[in-house]
């Protein structure tokens, strides 16, 4: 948990009512936490991370990251793309069916 959380956890000790207040604190930040992380906003602190693994060679922890951000990344462009008029995301261009029947033989 981080510096944020830590502090409401110790004002909730020190001051008896608020927690009544504010009851739980550690599973909303950590859900919290997680969404940040599992969102394209995941993407900056994973850009410090590889920074910071091509500096030192410590690549630990990298790949989970970037499949996150993958995941993440695609859901928002899958939701953005969803416009018939421009298919960008499957290439494929959309055609009107013919109207009527369309005859199969050549005409004899």
């Amino acid at each position: 948990m981080g510096n944020v959380g830590q502090a409401i956890i110790a004002l909730r000790n020190k001051w008896g009512p608020f927690g009544y207040i504010v009851p739980f604190v550690t599973t909303p930040v950590n859900i919290f936490k997680t969404g940040l992380a599992t969102s394209p906003l995941g993407t900056i602190p994973l850009a410090a991370r590889v920074y910071h693994g091509a500096k030192t060679g410590d690549w630990r922890g990298i790949t989970p990251k970037i499949a996150q951000q993958v995941i993440a990344w695609g859901l928002v462009l899958a939701l953005l793309g969803n416009d018939d008029d421009d298919p960008w995301i499957t290439g494929a261009a959309r055609h009107e069916q013919p109207r009527g029947a369309r005859c199969i033989f050549p005409n004899t």
